[in-house]
Formats: structure tokens, sequence, C-alpha cells
């Protein structure tokens, strides 16, 4: 077979767009009908993520992806063989592909099945007048909300305009290094920021 020189550049063009295709198609996002979307709890403690509404001020996003999803599947998957693995709590088993784990709207009553929930990235949420009341209700009935990779005076200004909104007469108030919470199984002595 002769060598085209244009092919060099046609090939390797060619590959990445599908395999760009196929990555997307294996990380979409949730629809109507996804499993995860549906059901009751099956075990006693699931990996619930919550879906919120990027900001309008976000400078994220593109291909309809939003900031909710970053390390999706990979923080069900791990989180919970760690769950399973160092304690005792029924933890539903999640799948590479994030099957067992759920997704959950602050508009969906069934929030309240789940008493712990986890929020990435969100210094790029905008909460709604309902998300923040089912969230204030969510919490003061003693569900939890884990919030985790967001950084610097933007992201936190977003957050906390959102956490105002929840509990507008309640600060946001620092743990000290000595407080018993950050010593309950590893000592957490030094809190990291990675950029």
């Amino acid at each position: 077979m002769r060598n085209r020189p244009g092919m060099r550049s046609v090939v390797p063009a060619a590959s990445a767009a599908a395999l760009a295709g196929l990555l997307w198609f294996g990380v979409a996002t949730a629809q109507e009908g996804d499993s995860r979307l549906e059901g009751e709890p099956t075990a006693e403690f699931h990996f619930a993520r919550l879906y919120y509404t990027n900001s309008s001020s976000s400078r994220r996003g593109g291909w309809g992806r939003g900031s909710w999803q970053t390390d999706y599947p990979d923080a069900e998957f791990h989180l919970m063989q760690g769950v399973n693995r160092l304690t005792r709590v029924d933890g539903a088993n999640v799948d590479y592909y994030g099957e067992g784990g759920r997704i959950i709207q602050l508009d969906d009553e069934r929030v309240f099945d789940y008493p712990w929930l986890y929020g990435v990235e969100v210094g790029q949420w905008y909460l709604s007048d309902t998300e923040a009341a089912l969230l204030r209700e969510y919490l003061d009935r003693g569900g939890f909300l884990m919030v985790d990779d967001f950084w610097g005076e933007y992201e936190w200004s977003i957050f906390v305009d959102s956490m105002l909104r929840v509990f507008p007469d309640r600060p946001i108030v620092e743990l000290a290094e000595d407080h018993p919470l950050l010593h309950v199984l590893y000592d957490l002595d030094q809190r990291t920021q990675i950029p």
C-alpha cells in the first residue's frame, strides 16, 4: 500500500474523534428512566450524588455536562469500596459504571430516603428557592451534606451565597484543629488545599 501524506493527519484525527465519542457516551448525563434516578434504597447506605443547576456566572461547562458530574462515577465506586471494606455499614455496591449509586435532585421528595448527599464543585451551583428550602428541611431533619472540589474566593462566594439562602440565620463555622470530629477514626491534623 502506498503511503499517502494526507492520511498521516486524517487517521489520528479520526481516531481521536472516535475515542472522544466513546468516552462521552460512557459518561453521558443521567436521563429519565436511568436506574440511578429511580427506585427505593436497597441498602442501609447509598452514595447519593446531588444534582444541581450550574451558576449563571459559571465559567465551566460544555457538552451538556454539569459540574455536579465531576469525577462521576469514580467517586461513587471508590468511596463505596472504602465504606464496605472499612466499616460494618451495609453499603450499596456501586460498580465502575455508577450502577448502585443514586443521583438526587433537590426538588425530589425521595431525597429524604438518603441520609447522606455528595455535592461536588459547589462553587458552580445555583440553588433555586425551592431547592434551598428542600435542602434546609433535609439538613434540619438530620441529613448530611458533604461538599467537595471547589477552591478560591470566587467559588467560595458562590457556595456561601447558596448556603445563606438555605440557612440565612446561621453562619458557616470553621472547625478548630482539635475538634473531636477531626479525630474520630484518623487524626486529621493538616488541611491540605490542592490547587
